[in-house]
């Protein structure tokens, strides 16, 4: 009688752990299949960009990162982690859309050097944490706003060059470390 109880306790465990195995198992399928914070983060400000057929390989089914190694063509990766993106010499155009790179937590390098962006320069502060910002090589015109880069203390380079920008450089780069 005692035997036949530890097996019917031993059977309830095994039907329970084998359920908590199958939950575990579709609820990792379902948070893959449709992404993670960054990755949608990543897919809203591809929308906005013109000519983007170099960074197709942008989806869901797929992390962007994997620890130190990228999945997806341009982005950067550390830890896991989006570190930045390097989408330089592709034709890109339209839109640069920095409220959806701004909620990434590691984001610290943006390189667009040799597209087709062009207008003002887009309110770069948002993204108060970058390290670096290549611009070279496109056509953004204009005045830089003097308040461009307030806030920004950890920029360490800014590439500009053979752009259409005019007036004075802004006085929020000198008060950068």
């Amino acid at each position: 009688m005692v035997m036949a109880a530890h097996v019917a306790v031993l059977a309830r465990a095994t039907t329970s752990s084998l359920v908590l195995l199958i939950l575990a198992f579709v609820l990792s399928t379902v948070v893959t299949s449709f992404g993670s914070p960054d990755s949608d983060a990543l897919l809203k400000f591809k929308e906005q960009l013109v000519n983007n057929e170099g960074i197709s390989n942008w989806n869901l089914s797929v992390n962007p990162c994997e620890r130190e190694r990228s999945n997806w063509v341009g982005v950067l990766c550390f830890n896991g982690g989006i570190w930045g993106l390097q989408l330089e010499h592709m034709g890109l155009a339209g839109n640069i859309d920095l409220d959806a790179l701004a909620p990434l937590p590691s984001f610290r390098t943006l390189s667009l050097m040799d597209n087709n962006f062009d207008g003002p320069l887009p309110d770069f502060k948002k993204l108060g944490k970058l390290k670096a910002l290549y611009l070279s090589n496109n056509r953004f015109s204009g005045d830089i706003p003097d308040k461009a880069f307030e806030g920004m203390g950890s920029l360490k380079r800014l590439f500009l060059a053979n752009n259409v920008l005019t007036g004075e450089i802004p006085s929020s780069l000198a008060t950068l470390p």
